[in-house]
């Protein structure tokens, strides 16, 4: 199957027996956007002193934006190693059929963590959350469940 994305018009594609197995075909979204958890904590560590470290958590909330105003996502490292390379984007077969099959459920999952501020692009730049993006814009949804961060250099 094919799909166009909001952004530029540009196509991917979904092999067609992986929407098959994942129950797509025929599928009408009845919300905005896929069922998503409510935030996302993030945690990193910051050097204090030259031997000691802090762990700092971080929370952000989900919230919807529409799909136009993020950035498409590149695949993340590893990902092509077992995946179909089309036309597009290189997908893993296993996870784009899971997370298919999960927003076609209702299943509650993570948000697309994005980064807002990064220098040279005006949309949000996804950090996590490949499948999610291009599985909810071939199933429909007009609206992204982001998590946003700020891009530090």
């Amino acid at each position: 199957m094919r799909f166009t994305l909001p952004h530029d018009l540009s196509e991917f594609e979904i092999p067609d027996a992986w929407w098959v197995e994942s129950g797509a075909p025929g599928f009408a979204p009845s919300a905005p956007a896929y069922a998503a958890e409510a935030g996302v904590v993030k945690l990193s560590e910051e050097l204090t002193s030259q031997s000691d470290k802090t762990i700092r958590s971080h929370y952000c909330p989900t919230q919807l934006v529409a799909a136009l105003y993020v950035a498409p996502p590149g695949p993340a490292a590893g990902v092509a190693a077992q995946s179909f390379a089309g036309s597009g984007p290189a997908f893993h077969q296993a996870s784009m059929i899971g997370v298919l099959q999960a927003m076609r459920s209702g299943v509650q999952l993570r948000p697309i963590e994005v980064l807002r501020g990064v220098p040279g692009e005006a949309r949000l730049v996804p950090r996590d959350g490949f499948h999610r993006f291009y599985a909810s814009v071939a199933l429909g949804f007009p609206m992204l469940p982001v998590a946003v961060f700020r891009y530090s250099a």
